[in-house]
């Protein structure tokens, strides 16, 4: 875990330990939860923060388990934002981009599976580094389109 005041939550990302096959004993959820919000209160604390998120997810599976919410910043608060940076540090670590591949984000407009895929600003080209820092959508999926799926999901 990491904190920063700045940031407004956390994430966690971790493989359940106490799994028997594919289900979660509930006893141990339970446990788990109140061990995260102990380190999200303490972390907060540390950064003089009254807000912050903790999520913990399977690694293999990509369930979300637990969720902390500590203040009302998070009451609707979807996390998808924070694999961005984890689907783009796998692109690096596969060498499928590098902080300088500039990626065509379409001016905010991206059609995938029929669906549009949007960004907030109508960004045009960004490099890689920019993408992760202005947080896009559609240079995030483009990036994960040319790792692959098969390198994308375990």
């Amino acid at each position: 875990m990491f904190f920063h005041k700045s940031l407004a939550g956390i994430f966690m990302w971790g493989i359940i330990w106490a799994c028997t096959g594919e289900v979660v004993l509930e006893k141990n959820v339970s446990v788990m939860e109140q061990m995260i919000e102990k380190e999200l209160r303490s972390g907060l604390a540390k950064v003089g923060s009254e807000q912050g998120l903790a999520l913990l997810a399977e690694i293999s599976t990509g369930k979300m388990i637990v969720r902390v919410r500590i203040g009302d910043e998070f009451k609707d608060f979807i996390p998808g934002s924070m694999f961005k940076p984890l689907v783009i540090a796998a692109a690096l670590d596969l060498g499928t981009t590098t902080p300088q591949t500039e990626i065509d984000c379409g001016n905010g407009l991206f059609w995938i599976n029929g669906k549009p895929l949007r960004d907030i600003v109508p960004y045009q080209k960004l490099t890689v580094s920019d993408i992760s820092a202005k947080s896009s959508n559609i240079g995030t999926a483009k990036i994960a389109i040319r790792m692959g799926a098969d390198k994308l999901i375990p």
